[in-house]
């Protein structure tokens, strides 16, 4: 499979070029990151709202 960009005219892309590219990895590490970050967020909120309150967390959500 090859993927032609208009601006770039000339150069094809193939599957193993975008698998080996460092922006692809990037930009896949990147959102790997913010969702363990949004999932650790939402477990503390759960823990943290269910020791303010002083009530269980299966009431809270």
């Amino acid at each position: 499979m090859e993927i032609t960009l208009p601006s770039m005219s000339d150069k094809k892309w193939t599957c193993a070029d975008l698998l080996s590219s460092y922006r692809f990895w990037g930009i896949t590490f990147f959102f790997l990151v913010l969702s363990f970050i949004g999932s650790l967020g939402s477990s503390y909120g759960v823990y943290f709202w269910s020791k303010s309150l002083s009530i269980p967390a299966d009431r809270i959500g």
